[in-house]
């Protein structure tokens, strides 16, 4: 049985990877080519961004990390590798920085229901593309130095899942590093639950406001599944953090490896993949003209 879950994960993986990739392009392309009818204009901007981070992530994994992983195209992955090295580096400051897109989605749904009348003045199209772009130039800021900087090289781990070769880190260095990922993760994650929750604390004064209004059957439906698409596609984001806080507070406080190495990639491979799969079958099943 332990001998088949390792391709079990992988098999999984795959499937919501490859199988969500042309879904991710067509929802991008949709999202684009014109505005939405039942989407807020900010809301849809920023799924725009959150889908281009997205597609980044599935097409590394279809095109870099998969093959190589799975040892096809040997020569060419070898001859490449101090190149690719570089793009999986960019990638790590893609996903770093991303996560902010998920956020300010929670944000943008936080103020619809806080300030109802002001929310289309508090996200304009000009002020959410001044956010997005802000984060855009980051990502591209933190990844000049990868580019300009010394080679760098991948190592393949039991074509399972590939991880930087470390060997130059220190034990006292790795767990540092650990720990900051899990407290940079976690306060992302922390501040989406509580944004989540201010939204269910004010929906009452929100539906107050509204039935004030006259409007509140004809202008909250697209409000209300707006929110709950953000809600559910926040919950990959959940489940790495929770599997990431586990692993560490056990190997930590108890010195338990709760899965080895091995287990410990494949179940966030497919956690990773999860999280990436959710956006675009979510809101294809929320909205219809999506």
């Amino acid at each position: 049985m332990v001998d088949i879950l390792p391709v079990v994960f992988l098999a999984i993986s795959d499937i919501m990877i490859y199988g969500t990739y042309p879904v991710h392009l067509r929802f991008l392309w949709i999202l684009t080519m014109k505005k939405n009818y039942e989407l807020d204009e900010s809301f849809q901007i920023l799924l725009i961004n959150q889908t281009m981070f997205n597609v980044l992530f599935a097409t590394s994994y279809i095109f870099i990390l998969e093959p190589a992983a799975q040892g096809l195209f040997t020569d060419f992955y070898e001859a490449t590798a101090q190149w690719l090295g570089r793009v999986e580096l960019i990638k790590a400051v893609v996903l770093v920085f991303g996560m902010c897109f998920s956020m300010l989605i929670g944000f943008n749904r936080l103020t619809a229901f806080a300030f109802p009348m002001k929310q289309t003045r508090i996200w304009t199209p000009f002020n959410t593309k001044i956010l997005c772009g802000s984060i855009w130039s980051i990502i591209v800021l933190g990844s000049i130095p990868i580019v300009v900087g010394p080679s760098t090289a991948y190592r393949w781990y039991d074509k399972f899942y590939p991880v930087r070769n470390s060997k130059y880190i220190t034990r006292s260095e790795k767990s540092i590093f650990q720990l900051a990922s899990l407290f940079y993760v976690g306060a992302f994650e922390i501040v989406k639950v509580f944004t989540y929750i201010g939204i269910l604390l004010l929906k009452q004064r929100y539906k107050q406001i509204q039935i004030q209004l006259g409007s509140y059957k004809t202008f909250s439906r697209n409000i209300y599944k707006m929110t709950a698409a953000a809600a559910i596609n926040s919950l990959g984001g959940w489940f790495v953090f929770l599997f990431f806080l586990a692993y560490y507070v056990f190997q930590w406080t108890m010195g338990i490896k709760i899965v080895n190495f091995t287990f410990y990639s494949l179940i966030l491979r497919v956690l990773s993949c999860f999280n990436n799969m959710l956006t675009p079958w979510v809101m294809l099943a929320t909205f219809r003209s999506v």
